[in-house]
């Protein structure tokens, strides 16, 4: 009886799918506020099933991960708790802020590995020049963000952290003098692995990956573009074009994949693979249930979200 019940929504599904438009996804990274959703959120706990045969039954199975994120009335991240089933990448993380929204401190424990953390930051008037994350068991220095100054103007923030006992840099933000975005450099060993440039309103618009040891010349450049609502449209790497739909909460309804330009298949000829999104909604328009279909509109993935308010 619940296959027949499962495989009727699932015919609904598949009429859905292919007349109903269907945008961002939800990714695994913590969020660093609660200002991504809706309305003030206490507490989202993310459950994520693969699906592998198009009539299992969600309850017979188990999920590949389940994610638990709290946060504080300022809609600062407190917590967040990955559990995987194979229990290979589970992350706990613990963070607790001070009345200037600094983190203080800070439990992290990934496997088995469990550190504990307190962070020191350091002011000149109003000014934040340092972030230091010590790890507080061996009582060393892990981390450090260094924010530089144009006259009062932030212009650039560094993050170094400790690698093979010594301090590495590991990414630079480079600001406008409107305090804006403009490029990111992120790197690898001291080398840069990669270059995004951002637009006025700080929109990333290329990103370069790829750099080899000693050369300067990217192997791969991501170029992006915007609707009129500033959500992605269109994304193109070196080997394939993205083109993506929204709903009306601007979350992504349809993808499409190219193998070449899209700019040069106005037919939609040399579209490769669709991923279609559909979702459900609470009443303060954060979503709860969503799923992923592939081209034949059949179910891949999907990811239950409980959310608890203030």
């Amino acid at each position: 009886m619940k296959k027949i019940i499962l495989l009727l929504s699932l015919l609904c599904l598949l009429v859905g799918c292919k007349t109903k438009k269907i945008t961002k996804l939800t990714r695994l990274e913590a969020k660093d506020s609660n200002l991504d959703f809706n309305h003030s959120v206490k507490k989202v706990t993310l459950t994520h099933y693969s699906i592998n045969d198009s009539t299992e039954i969600i309850e017979d199975i188990k999920p590949l991960f389940v994610q638990i994120q709290t946060f504080d009335v300022l809609g600062n991240l407190t917590g967040n708790k990955v559990i995987h089933q194979d229990k290979s990448n589970n992350i706990d993380a613990e963070y607790i802020f001070d009345a200037s929204n600094k983190v203080t401190s800070s439990k992290f424990s990934y496997n088995t590995l469990q550190i504990n953390s307190i962070h020191k930051h350091q002011y000149k008037g109003k000014k934040l020049l340092n972030s230091e994350e010590y790890n507080q068991d061996r009582n060393s220095l892990e981390a450090v963000t260094k924010y530089k100054y144009n006259a009062k103007k932030l212009k650039s923030i560094e993050h170094f952290i400790k690698k093979d006992s010594s301090l590495q840099i590991i990414e630079t933000t480079l600001l406008s003098s409107s305090g804006i975005i403009k490029e990111v450099i992120k790197y690898d060993n001291s080398k840069i692995s990669e270059r995004n440039l951002y637009d006025s309103i700080g929109r990333i618009m290329i990103s370069y990956s790829g750099f080899y040891l000693g050369d300067s010349n990217p192997t791969n450049t991501v170029l992006y573009s915007y609707d009129k609502h500033g959500n992605i449209a269109t994304k193109k790497d070196n080997a394939y074009s993205f083109k993506y739909e929204y709903d009306s909460y601007g979350n992504e309804t349809v993808r499409y994949l190219f193998d070449s330009d899209l700019v040069f298949c106005p037919t939609g000829d040399c579209i490769i693979g669709i991923r279609y999104h559909v979702y459900e909604y609470d009443e303060k328009k954060n979503w709860t249930k969503k799923i992923e279909l592939n081209e034949q509109c059949i179910p891949k993935t999907i990811e239950i979200r409980t959310l608890e308010y203030y």
